[in-house]
């Protein structure tokens, strides 16, 4: 099965990394935002093969940051930082690291850490909610807060 989903994963990752290409070809930063909802994708799926695994907390804890450190390669490269590190704002470095992360990992860390995994529809319909309602709301506020800190064009 992890074999499986690692295929997916890949596949999925490099599907909307093509399509980020062609995106940014006609809009400049337009690819960063199917780069996000990629990753976030993929770490819902990631999530629930977690929290069904037999691994104790701290072993869920550990595999969840693994994941999360394993795609930030990913969110570097459609971020533009490869091509223009040195120019880039703080709401490159960091900000889109905490856009992408935050609410998977407030979610995990609420729902995804106790003892009795939720079922496979329970587990859908929260993602759901998370993905077309809680991120879009995140990514509302913490753009309005990297612009309150001063990051945005710094």
């Amino acid at each position: 099965m992890t074999l499986f989903l690692t295929a997916v994963t890949i596949a999925w990752l490099y599907a909307a990394a093509n399509i980020a290409r062609r995106v940014d070809a006609g809009r400049p930063s337009g690819g960063t935002w199917i780069a996000a909802a990629a990753v976030i994708v993929a770490v819902y799926l990631w999530r629930f093969a977690i929290g069904k695994s037999g691994a104790s907390r701290r072993g869920k804890s550990v595999l969840f940051v693994a994941l999360l450190l394993a795609l930030t390669p990913y969110i570097y490269g459609f971020a533009g930082l490869i091509a223009d590190w040195a120019r880039l704002p703080i709401s490159k470095w960091v900000g889109d690291f905490v856009w992408v992360y935050a609410v998977p990992v407030a979610s995990f860390a609420f729902f995804d850490l106790r003892e009795q995994p939720a079922s496979l529809k329970t587990y859908v319909l929260r993602s759901g909610v998370e993905m077309f309602v809680a991120v879009p709301l995140w990514t509302v506020v913490w753009i309005i807060a990297q612009s309150a800190f001063g990051w945005w064009y710094t």
